[in-house]
């Protein structure tokens, strides 16, 4: 049995907050969405994308089930990591399409796909289609050769050019309490939602911090998440009812119409009104009142004319 690679890795942080399976597939979408970004390759609403089988992600993890693998990538799109999509030309065809939903946090946008293939520790690629993976001894029949160290000018170079782009980082992302997104995101998120109703799915995120810290720092894009709730929230939320006052004074209303002239009542803006005859007093029944329908229905019993009334 061969397999196609002898030597599979993971960052252990990543295996400390999502589990050593999740960090490995995050490595591995990596890996080919990198690929395809230097590429040019598979840009779809303006993310890097990489479409794989779960039998062919299985065939590069011999270790993995077709069950553990659906498992894990959902888990990943739940999380806020990576999201599905299906671009496939033809309908029948259910492969799925995956990018990162943080692609600069993950290092697959531009800048990271360039900085990552410019570095002197860049994985070293065979010039057929599939690449050697870091890691892996590309010179199989003697050591790896030796790299040769950068100078003191390179390493303060690149350390200036680090810092700069995380100054650049921080002025593109929005930060309320202990909640990051991008800038972008939530502008996209007020526009959706509103201003008020963002700023409660902020807080109520920022309280989630305390209530689950561990699962709280494993939300790798807090946009997502606060999408996610609120699409959550809408669907548990009943369908509204009709207003209770609203819906008294449309009753009046047709009650009206159907006594005709028979009765003095009329549907007035707040209230319904049964009018005296000769000195008799009116009778008021505002649409607030509880059981408003049922008073209406009484005044009518004692008149004798609720045999009229037959309601639909």
């Amino acid at each position: 049995m061969s397999y196609s690679s002898q030597h599979h890795s993971f960052d252990i942080k990543l295996a400390a907050l999502y589990g050593i399976e999740k960090a490995i597939l995050i490595h591995h979408f990596q890996h080919w969405i990198r690929l395809n970004r230097n590429k040019s390759k598979n840009i779809k609403e303006g993310r890097c994308w990489s479409y794989q089988t779960r039998d062919f992600i299985v065939s590069n993890f011999p270790y993995f089930t077709l069950d553990s693998v659906r498992h894990h990538l959902e888990g990943l799109v739940k999380l806020g990591i990576l999201r599905c999509q299906n671009f496939n030309k033809l309908k029948m065809d259910k492969t799925l399409w995956y990018a990162f939903e943080n692609e600069a946090l993950f290092g697959v946008d531009a800048v990271g796909v360039n900085s990552f293939y410019n570095t002197e520790n860049k994985e070293i690629f065979t010039k057929g289609e599939n690449p050697v993976r870091s890691g892996e001894n590309p010179f199989p029949c003697g050591e790896n050769p030796k790299a040769i160290p950068d100078t003191k000018e390179k390493i303060l170079k690149k350390k200036k050019e680090r810092e700069t782009e995380a100054k650049a980082s921080v002025s593109t992302r929005f930060v309320y309490k202990r909640v990051e997104m991008g800038n972008e995101d939530i502008a996209r998120l007020i526009n959706s939602h509103g201003n008020e109703k963002i700023k409660e799915m902020l807080e109520r995120l920022d309280e989630y911090a305390d209530l689950n810290p561990k699962r709280f720092k494993q939300y790798a894009n807090h946009a997502t998440v606060i999408s996610k709730w609120i699409r959550e929230d809408e669907q548990k939320e009943p369908k509204k009812k009709e207003d209770k006052v609203t819906a008294n004074a449309n009753w009046a209303v047709k009650f009206q119409a159907k006594m005709g002239n028979v009765c003095k009542f009329e549907a007035l803006s707040k209230y319904a009104e049964f009018r005296g005859y000769g000195n008799a007093p009116s009778l008021v029944i505002p649409y607030t009142e509880n059981g408003f329908k049922e008073q209406v229905l009484n005044q009518t019993r004692k008149m004798g004319l609720i045999h009229l009334w037959e309601e639909e």
